[in-house]
């Protein structure tokens, strides 16, 4: 089990998501904004991997990323992108995202991108 930010301004996919992983047993911490997310990680930087919504009020989810790295944070951030969205993967990865997601009623391939990348960081391994 792995310790999920989930960086989400909407509260629709923030309560989806957030339900989801408490009925999955996986511990999480939601924030509403990118803002809220660089906090987070300057008081708690254990979070194993961050999904990090690309477009927010406040900080948006690529300035997030940039100052989450430049604080030191090496784990996975997964650009969380809304379906109706064009967005320029290059810049998502320019920015510091290890990988990209669609947002999607079904969780699964989201929760099987976290595992990958869960043991592709894993410094047991």
């Amino acid at each position: 089990m792995f310790k999920i930010l989930l960086v989400e301004d909407a509260k629709l996919w923030g309560r989806y998501i957030t339900i989801k992983f408490t009925d999955l047993g996986m511990p999480h911490k939601w924030v509403k904004n990118g803002k809220q997310a660089v906090e987070e990680i300057q008081q708690d930087s254990s979070y194993d991997i961050i999904i990090m919504d690309t477009h927010m009020p406040i900080m948006d989810g690529f300035i997030a990323t940039r100052k989450i790295r430049k604080l030191g944070y090496t784990k996975p951030i997964i650009g969380h992108i809304p379906f109706y969205r064009d967005i320029n993967l290059d810049n998502c990865f320019e920015k510091g995202m290890t990988n990209t997601i669609t947002k999607s009623s079904d969780l699964k391939p989201l929760l099987e991108l976290c595992n990958h990348l869960k043991l592709s960081y894993s410094p047991n391994l």
